[in-house]
């Protein structure tokens, strides 16, 4: 907002591959957060991601940030909740058919997700009654194992000499599934 950082310098400051936050006013606090990969917004997904990885303080996590238009990130081939929603199903048919067991409290989480998702819907909707564009931003934590095999496969396709973008295109859709949707 102070406009003390310009697009050059943000442009410098990440080019190595880091994002540090620094906090000044009640006291210092840097954080550096390790930018691992970046899936670049294409047309067909409708969409683009960059895969973090958390400071130290943070417990190094791995994490997939996804945004995209709202159809893209949807989809129950993304997104982790809106399966039900997008089937058709009700939740008595998701009970027989998707669950054996469920406890309670995981009972109780899967109605709020679908109570969320629904309450997301709602507010897309309206948004585009008004004419309004949105995008939906996700998020996806992996474990160490599935990060180091996702960017096996990344590195392969970005090396690639033939079929680059395609294989570029698969890797992003093979990471970005399973996301938790955070906003709109």
């Amino acid at each position: 907002k102070s406009g003390a950082l310009s697009p050059k310098r943000l442009a410098a400051d990440t080019a190595n591959g880091q994002i540090t936050i620094e906090r000044s006013p009640g006291g210092m606090r840097t954080e550096t957060w390790a930018i691992i990969a970046v899936n670049k917004f294409d047309s067909e997904r409708k969409r683009m991601s960059i895969l973090l990885r958390s400071p130290p303080e943070f417990g190094s996590v791995a994490i997939l940030l996804c945004k995209g238009a709202d159809s893209a990130m949807l989809d129950p081939k993304v997104c982790s909740a809106s399966g039900a929603i997008f089937s058709g199903n009700t939740a008595d048919d998701l009970e027989t058919s998707q669950r054996l067991e469920v406890t309670e409290e995981e009972d109780e989480e899967s109605e709020w997700e679908m109570a969320q998702m629904l309450g997301i819907q709602s507010h897309l909707g309206e948004f585009a009654k008004e004419g309004l564009r949105t995008l939906v931003l996700g998020i996806r934590f992996l474990t160490d194992t599935e990060c180091d095999r996702w960017l096996e496969t990344y590195r392969d396709a970005a090396t690639s000499m033939k079929n680059r973008d395609d294989k570029l295109k698969n890797a992003a859709f093979e990471i970005e599934k399973d996301l938790h949707i955070v906003g709109a």
